[in-house]
């Protein structure tokens, strides 16, 4: 790569780098916020199905064997992702912003990805 292309990259970068943060750590914000709930709900009905303080791999499939509880395990592994894509897409967004040299927010970002 030509010394060109890093520069660009290094003024893209610089421009931008308050906002990325900015949106990574109030996006990380508000998905522990959503997902704890659901996460110590999962694991709440997951203990108190085995009636013990430790669980086993035998205890896990147990668990999961049943269809309402395969289904909530899949539902929290799908809040996941969608979260993960979530936060991906605000900070390509403000990346791709600040290579057509538009300063795109954390905010702004962060209101367009939950739209």
């Amino acid at each position: 790569m030509s010394a060109a292309i890093w520069r660009q990259v290094r003024e893209d970068f610089r421009a931008s780098w308050r906002d990325l943060l900015l949106y990574y750590l109030l996006f990380s914000i508000l998905a522990v916020l959503l997902l704890t709930p659901f996460v110590v709900g999962l694991f709440s009905r997951f203990i108190a199905s085995s009636g013990q303080t430790a669980v086993g791999n035998f205890d896990i499939a147990v668990f999961l064997l049943k269809p309402q509880r395969l289904l909530l395990a899949l539902g929290v592994a799908s809040l996941f992702v969608a979260v993960s894509f979530l936060r991906i897409g605000g900070q390509l967004l403000i990346g791709y912003g600040a290579t057509d040299q538009v300063r795109v927010r954390y905010d702004q970002a962060l209101l367009f990805v939950l739209r």
